[in-house]
């Protein structure tokens, strides 16, 4: 009887050992988990992000055609000079 209470004790060890590893798994579950819930929120944040960029971006290329639609040559004329000054004052602001 001796050797089988023996074995028995060697399993109950064995079976507490997989219990420890089981606890350790279920551990870095919840870590990887929490982890991957966590990413996706900031995914979902940047998804929101994105598609509100994307209807001001909209809205600007809206703006942009109807102003490139006009025939007033001299409005066109007046806006490109315009880009131009502000190129030569960003470059003077940058290299100053």
């Amino acid at each position: 009887m001796n050797m089988y209470q023996q074995e028995i004790s060697e399993q109950d060890k064995h079976i507490d050992e997989i219990n420890y590893v089981v606890d350790k798994l279920k551990d870095q579950q919840h870590l990887m988990k929490d982890g991957l819930d966590e990413m996706g929120q900031k995914l979902s944040d940047l998804e929101e992000g994105i598609d509100k960029n994307g209807v001001r971006m909209n809205a600007v290329q809206k703006k942009l055609s109807k102003l490139l639609q006009t025939n007033d040559t001299s409005q066109i004329c007046t806006i490109l000079i315009l880009f131009g000054i502000l190129c030569a004052l960003i470059f003077l602001v940058i290299y100053t």
